[in-house]
């Protein structure tokens, strides 16, 4: 299978959507991400209300997300984000890191389960992996 990227394609920008709600870890999480070159953030939600409008105005190639946000459990909405953006890769990156939370994140969708605490230094990497198995046609083979 031949694959060609447009010159507009080559110059989208890889979005993401941040879902966190402590003022220390959202620009943390955002330092993170933008280790990536050619990433922009194109969100930001502070409760789970906000998220699935966020994200389906945003149109995010990616979505970090913490469980507990200010108004309560962001599983839910991650899961008919996922639904409705079957494309977008969903990370969550929580302090609720037991095996409970595990499971339900990978049931509402998730693709990574972050511990906070221990592994969100992880975020960059990930996302490069992400980001180069969509617009490198190069890498194309191996990420199918």
């Amino acid at each position: 299978m031949e694959t060609s990227v447009t010159k507009k394609d080559s110059e989208r920008k890889f979005r993401v959507f941040i879902a966190e709600d402590s003022p220390v870890m959202r620009p943390r999480i955002a330092q993170l991400a933008l280790q990536v070159d050619g990433l922009v953030i194109c969100g930001v939600a502070e409760a789970a209300a906000e998220v699935l409008k966020g994200i389906d105005s945003s149109a995010p190639d990616a979505l970090i997300l913490d469980i507990n946000l200010c108004d309560g459990n962001a599983l839910p909405d991650m899961r008919l984000a996922t639904l409705t953006h079957p494309q977008m890769l969903a990370i969550v990156c929580s302090n609720s890191a037991t095996e409970p939370f595990r499971a339900a994140a990978f049931a509402a969708g998730a693709d990574h389960f972050l511990d906070k605490s221990l592994e969100c230094e992880r975020i960059p990497e990930i996302l490069q992996h992400f980001k180069d198995c969509i617009w490198a046609p190069a890498a194309l083979a191996y990420c199918q």
